[in-house]
């Protein structure tokens, strides 16, 4: 375990809180207590959760590691997740939780021009058509495995599938469902 001074008399100065700036800078052997978002002072060269730290008995102006810590670990430049000018969202992305946090994070707030998830009709005619779910097919029937082909196939295109199951080849039977 290393040591690191935390230089007690200027503690309450060396709190770094997300949403506040700081002038200070650290030295060689020094930290600085930051919260989660925070701006990583100067001269600072890795960032350790404070659960790997301990203090020191007797010595209350220092704190023990008790992890090891790399150099840059836990540091994000400004502008490293994303760079000035980059593309991120693609044109026909679907927009989830994770897409909607992207816009934000770029201060896309305001408008975002989306087409809402087609939603696409499967209908099977035929008199031979039975459900995929039906006991073994008597003579001159079959199973409709297209509908459910098409309905997964529209899923698969992340469209909303809608199940309007078989009409018989009667008369007037698919205009009278149609109108229905």
């Amino acid at each position: 375990p290393r040591e690191l001074s935390m230089n007690a008399k200027q503690w309450y100065q060396r709190r770094v809180h997300g949403g506040f700036e700081h002038d200070f800078e650290l030295l060689p052997g020094q930290v600085a207590y930051i919260t989660t978002g925070a701006p990583v002072p100067k001269g600072a060269d890795a960032v350790i959760k404070v659960e790997w730290t301990e203090s020191v008995s007797g010595k209350s102006d220092f704190v023990r590691l008790t992890h090891s810590v790399e150099k840059g670990q836990w540091i994000r430049q400004i502008g490293s997740d994303i760079s000035e000018g980059e593309v991120v969202l693609q044109k026909g992305q679907i927009l989830g939780p994770g897409e909607i946090g992207i816009l934000a994070s770029v201060g896309c707030v305001e408008e975002v021009p989306v087409v809402p998830i087609p939603k696409v009709a499967v209908l099977s005619t035929g008199d031979e058509l039975l459900e995929p779910s039906s006991q073994v097919p008597g003579k001159g029937k079959i199973r409709d495995s297209n509908r459910a082909m098409l309905l997964a196939a529209v899923a698969e295109a992340n469209g909303k599938p809608l199940d309007f199951k078989i009409v018989q080849d009667k008369q007037g039977d698919l205009e009278n469902w149609l109108r229905g």
